[in-house]
């Protein structure tokens, strides 16, 4: 199985009985050792190697901050969703070589869902059992989810800004409402996400925009942010802002929504890393492959540790739970990484090789026994050709090990 194990990330040995149920594996497979009292989290909810990774950080004067979504920070450090980390180019050699210390995995996807300046990495905390995300910027870029086409030459200016109030540094709340509205009607007003909204049953999704909006209204201050803006983006004025805003919110036509896009996508086209019929043609192509990659070939999107997996081997008797184990273990870690399972005892014979077994013994029984002494004698030398029935065998065999 293509995977690394816990004892690569923290120091456990074993990832089945350290990750629990609370990533998937099934509880019947969790040891005790994971399930002691004495094993808690920090008292502010702070995972334990997340607080390592912000303390060592900070220890080597590395420039950073959490970027967006920082209304639900303590979600994210206690370990429910990913770290979006914004990490100042100049540090970028210095931030890998701490966080690999620490543990953490660069894991990419496919080249189609790669984007520029943007990188993976995973970390296992072995006192929670979860596995640790880090998304890390080094420029940032919006748009649409397929192609993110806009990138905002801010990046300095967001580490400038940013104060620490707890365990990780975060940016003024006022540059964070405008990448917030942004990023928001680039990406959730498109007809496609717009039509999804009015079909789908949940209001979730709108109305978490909405919630996310209100919080970074009642922090920003109004002199600061108007001062902000034409450095974040020249072309748009504090009117045509403010149109985008109300965008967001759940009153505006579907007519309205898709205009205000276009009209921002117009005002940021200096900002575009290709043209604009060009970003639609590449999102028609991406979406549809995806489209059949998910829906026909039935193919995830996971990714693969750029240094290369690990081998891990499941060994044990008959009915000791190996398959049970195996299967456990695949599921857990298939959800987020490119896994492959072989079985390397006797697997179960397909009609194809019970056929040809039939058909040997048969040539076997009709067979000349004077040929049979001949080639038991040796006469015909160690490359005697075994007839084209037994190479037929061992490809059916040699297929139903790989069905498994």
């Amino acid at each position: 199985m293509s995977a690394w194990s816990s004892a690569h990330l923290r120091g456990s040995a074993d990832p089945v009985a350290a990750s629990g149920d609370r990533d998937g594996l099934p509880s019947d497979l969790v040891t005790a050792a994971s399930l002691d009292d004495d094993t808690v989290a920090p008292a502010d909810g702070v995972l334990v190697l997340i607080a390592d990774l912000c303390r060592s950080l900070e220890a080597e004067r590395v420039r950073y901050c959490h970027w967006k979504s920082n209304w639900k920070i303590k979600h994210w450090l206690s370990g429910d969703g990913d770290l979006d980390l914004l990490v100042d180019r100049a540090d970028a050699q210095r931030f890998v070589g701490l966080i690999q210390g620490l543990g953490f995995k660069q894991a990419e996807p496919s080249s189609d869902r790669m984007l520029p300046g943007i990188h993976n990495f995973y970390g296992f905390d072995s006192q929670a059992g979860r596995f640790i995300h880090l998304h890390i910027h080094y420029q940032l870029v919006i748009g649409h989810d397929l192609t993110k086409n806009y990138h905002l030459p801010i990046e300095q200016l967001y580490l400038e800004s940013v104060s620490r109030n707890g365990v990780i540094p975060l940016p003024a709340p006022e540059l964070e409402l405008i990448v917030f509205v942004l990023r928001m009607v680039l990406k959730h007003s498109s007809l496609e996400s717009i039509l999804r909204q009015r079909f789908s049953r949940s209001t979730s999704n709108v109305n978490a925009i909405e919630q996310e909006l209100e919080v970074l209204e009642a922090k920003i201050d109004h002199a600061r942010f108007a001062a902000l803006l034409p450095r974040v983006v020249p072309g748009i004025d504090p009117a045509f802002f403010k149109t985008c805003e109300q965008s967001l919110r759940s009153g505006p036509t579907l007519r309205s929504k898709t205009l205000v896009r276009r009209e921002l996508q117009r005002r940021l086209r200096t900002f575009a890393r290709r043209p604009g019929a060009e970003d639609a043609l590449l999102r028609a192509y991406r979406r549809a492959t995806r489209t059949m990659s998910q829906s026909i070939v039935r193919r995830r999107a996971r990714k693969r540790f750029v240094s290369g997996g690990l081998l891990v081997a499941v060994v044990g008797g008959d009915g000791s739970g190996k398959t049970t184990a195996l299967n456990a273990l695949g599921d857990w870690l298939s959800k987020k990484f490119v896994t492959k399972t072989f079985h390397v005892g006797k697997p179960p014979r397909s009609p194809w090789t019970l056929l040809t077994i039939v058909l040997l013994r048969m040539r076997r029984l009709l067979v000349d026994s004077a040929v049979q002494s001949k080639r038991a004698g040796g006469n015909d030398g160690p490359l005697a050709f075994p007839g084209y029935i037994q190479l037929v065998r061992w490809a059916c065999a040699a297929r139903d090990r790989c069905r498994l």
